[in-house]
């Protein structure tokens, strides 16, 4: 009798926590599928890391790209906060992210993913920040991973 209820709690309850998808997981998902885009020839340029701590909410990078390259980016967090991406010039200028109205927003699997993509029609200098939005209680410790994507006219 023990056994049988042994296999049925763990069939109930261990099996989902096995199967459930890790961050890493949802990003090798989003990776793989943004790569065999037949579509647009992807490559990616990489994944940017930041884990929420203490007041900084955000991180900031920055990159150059050149005339005529569209950028993609998905932002993955598993979060009951607002996460959020934008991209600005050196002059602060806001250029595109998660705030613009052709930007998409969806739940995979628990996680929340936000992607925007932009063509650049000169070369540029990308000022990228991205993280959660201030007033969520439980934003510390948020893992976020920002996958860049880019095409490049010929």
């Amino acid at each position: 009798m023990r056994i049988i209820l042994l296999l049925a709690l763990f069939c109930f309850v261990g099996i989902p926590a096995i199967c459930q998808p890790t961050l890493n997981d949802i990003h090798d998902r989003i990776k793989e599928n943004q790569l065999a885009d037949k579509e647009f020839n992807w490559k990616l340029f990489g994944t940017l890391n930041f884990e929420v701590a203490g007041t900084q909410n955000s991180g900031e990078f920055r990159l150059n790209v050149e005339k005529g390259t569209t950028v993609r980016m998905y932002l993955i967090s598993q979060t009951d906060c607002i996460p959020y991406f934008d991209v600005r010039d050196p002059q602060t200028r806001y250029v595109f992210g998660s705030s613009d109205r052709a930007s998409l927003e969806t739940d995979i699997e628990g996680f929340k993913a936000i992607t925007a993509l932009y063509t650049y029609e000169q070369n540029a200098s990308m000022n990228i920040r991205f993280g959660v939005r201030w007033g969520c209680p439980k934003m510390l410790r948020t893992k976020l991973k920002l996958l860049v994507f880019y095409n490049k006219d010929n």
